[in-house]
C-alpha cells in the first residue's frame, strides 16, 4: 500500500507524538530510510525515526513500535547536520501576465556520522517545497510524497505549482529521472508537464 508521508500523523504505542515533516531518501534506490517526526511548533525541530520502527500505517497516521520516552531519546534532526544544497540560479518558470515561480528549496545532503541509526552519508532531505525541475527548468514543488509501506521506495508524488492558476498535479514515480541536492528532476519538460491534467480540488 503506498501511504501519503508529508504531514502524516505520527502515534507511539502511548499515544500523539507528532507529525512528519521531512524523509530522508537515498537517491540512488530511491528509498525512504529515516523519517522526521517534528514534535513542536519550530518548523526545524524534530527526530530522526529509522523507516522500520514503522508498525502500522493507514490514511494520514503511522503508528510506530516505540514509547514517546523512547522516541524522545531517539536523534535529534538539526538543519545544520546537513550540507546545504549548492546556491544556484535555476531557470524560474515563466507564468502568464510577467509572473515568475521561484520556489524555495528544501533540500539538503546527509553529512558523515558515527550513529548506527543516523543516515548514511549521500543521502538527502526533502520536505515540503523542495524543487521540482523539468528538463528544462525548475517547474514547481513538491507538494507531498507517497510511498511504500513494506519497501520505503518512493510510489509518486505531487507538484505545486504556484501562480495566478494555481495547481496540484499528481506525479507517478516513472516521471522522474532522479533525486539530488537540488530536488527532484523529472523526464519531462515544462510544456509536457504544462500538458498534464491537475487534481480536482473538493
Amino acid at each position: 500500500m503506498a501511504i501519503d508521508i508529508f504531514n502524516a500523523e505520527v502515534r507511539t504505542r502511548d499515544g500523539h507524538a507528532g507529525q512528519v515533516s521531512r524523509i530522508i531518501v537515498n537517491p540512488r534506490n530511491r528509498r525512504v530510510t529515516h523519517l522526521v517526526v517534528q514534535h513542536g511548533v519550530r518548523a526545524e525541530s524534530g527526530v530522526l525515526v529509522p523507516l522500520e520502527t514503522i508498525r502500522l500505517a493507514s490514511a494520514g497516521t503511522l503508528w510506530l513500535a516505540t514509547t514517546q520516552h523512547e522516541l524522545r531519546k531517539m536523534a535529534p534532526y538539526r538543519y545544520e547536520n546537513f550540507l546545504e544544497p549548492e546556491i544556484c540560479a535555476p531557470t524560474p518558470l515563466v507564468l502568464p501576465y510577467g509572473m515568475i515561480l521561484w520556489p524555495a528549496s528544501r533540500t539538503a545532503h546527509a553529512k558523515a556520522s558515527t550513529s548506527a541509526d543516523a543516515p548514511k552519508p549521500g543521502t538527502i532531505a526533502l520536505g515540503v517545497k523542495s524543487n521540482v525541475y523539468c528538463t528544462d527548468g525548475v517547474c514547481g514543488s513538491l507538494r507531498q510524497l507517497c510511498m511504500d509501506e513494506k519497501t520505503g521506495a518512493v510510489a509518486g508524488f505531487v507538484i505545486h505549482q504556484g501562480g495566478i492558476k494555481s495547481r496540484d498535479i499528481q506525479a507517478p514515480v516513472t516521471w522522474m529521472e532522479q533525486m539530488d541536492s537540488q530536488g527532484l528532476h523529472l523526464r519531462l519538460t515544462q510544456r509536457e508537464l504544462e500538458e498534464q491534467a491537475a487534481i480536482k480540488s473538493g
